[in-house]
């Protein structure tokens, strides 16, 4: 009986100690899932304070594993607090992220949907007309700097339409315009529509003025001409005085000369214009006829051209860089300033053909009789 009991006692121990050892390898299986990983072993060599620092910092990261699974996940609250916290958390990434990602280019950087700023432009050339364009500051015209002259008086308006008069006590005729450029080279005092060429716009039409100065009692000659050797324009002198207000309403009148002078010595234009009369072609085919100083403006000219109404009786280059005549600022009114012109016939007899000197004619034979033809002395 006594060793039955024995046998009973034994299997018991062995059943317990089964049951320990089962236990006890479960738990251990369970650690080493859900656990941090074990930090590597010492190496040889590796200081102490090392490990000690790794294995510190590996027992943290085992508590706040533990201390996030001993978190009742039945609690609403608390589930409700991380889930904010965590939201809050992806926010500021996304936030974080976005702005990056949005930021505007810097100031200086044009923005992507804008052109980009075209590249400054050379400085144009010494004494090019395209350098006329480039205006600084101009004095601000009056108000009665901006309003048309009176009608001349005694003087008979030729044109309903144009602002232009013929004057029967001085032989004269008067037109008016407008200031358009106060600077740079020139090819004309006057025209219609070469604003940046001229110092004077008209509205009129050159054969319109070239019928009044036959009413005046100028005889045209010729414009300039370059078949076998330079030949100057020539015609009846025709003086030209400017008239306009100033800035304090007074009027003044001065000799279109003063607002010209040469590039080179800076002295006023010293030759007096001529009535060359451009030229009239006639087309072949229907017999119709073309006055070149409308088709081509060219009215009042201080370069040769072989269409001018009015030219000088010199060799005056018409290229842009080596135009001979500019604009005397301080001589011009304000741009927009009304302006008279007033054209005055010397009449005596017409000079010949010069050889572009501008003071005595060249011993060149006349025109030619196919020029002759083709300059009428009055346009029907």
């Amino acid at each position: 009986m006594s060793t039955i009991r024995g046998l009973c006692w034994r299997s018991r121990s062995l059943l317990v100690c089964a049951v320990t050892v089962s236990l006890l390898i479960g738990c251990e299986n369970s650690v080493s899932k859900e656990g941090p990983e074990r930090s590597a072993p010492h190496k040889p060599g590796t200081p102490l304070n090392e490990v000690a620092s790794n294995e510190s910092t590996a027992q943290e990261d085992v508590n706040e594993s533990a201390a996030v699974g001993s978190t009742d996940d039945s609690d609403p609250s608390r589930q409700t607090a991380g889930s904010t916290d965590q939201q809050k958390k992806d926010q500021q990434k996304n936030t974080t992220v976005g702005s990056a990602a949005e930021d505007p280019p810097l100031p200086d950087q044009p923005l992507p949907d804008q052109p980009l700023p075209d590249p400054p432009l050379p400085d144009p050339p010494a004494g090019s007309i395209a350098a006329n364009r480039e205006l600084a500051e101009d004095p601000e015209p009056t108000e009665a700097q901006l309003k048309p002259l009176p009608a001349p008086e005694g003087a008979k308006r030729f044109s309903a339409e144009d602002p232009i008069w013929f004057d029967p006590v001085r032989k004269a005729v008067v037109l008016d315009g407008v200031v358009c450029m106060r600077r740079g080279v020139l090819e004309l005092l006057a025209s219609r529509g070469k604003t940046h060429e001229s110092i004077v716009r008209v509205a009129v039409m050159p054969s319109v003025v070239h019928t009044v100065l036959l009413l005046a009692g100028a005889e045209p000659g010729a414009p300039a001409s370059w078949k076998t050797e330079f030949k100057s324009a020539w015609g009846t002198e025709i003086v030209i005085e400017a008239t306009w207000l100033d800035a304090n309403g007074e009027r003044r009148t001065v000799d279109a000369r003063e607002l010209i002078r040469d590039v080179r010595t800076k002295k006023n234009l010293e030759s007096t214009w001529v009535f060359a009369g451009s030229l009239v072609v006639v087309n072949e085919n229907n017999n119709s006829q073309m006055y070149l100083a409308d088709a081509h403006d060219d009215f009042i000219s201080v370069s040769n051209f072989p269409s001018s109404l009015l030219d000088l009786p010199l060799e005056s280059s018409s290229q842009g860089q080596q135009l001979m005549f500019e604009a005397v600022e301080a001589k011009i009114p304000p741009l927009g300033t009304h302006i008279r012109l007033t054209m005055i016939p010397q009449r005596e007899e017409a000079p010949e053909p010069g050889n572009g000197e501008g003071d005595q004619p060249a011993d060149t034979e006349p025109v030619d009789d196919a020029d002759a033809q083709r300059q009428p002395k009055a346009l029907e």
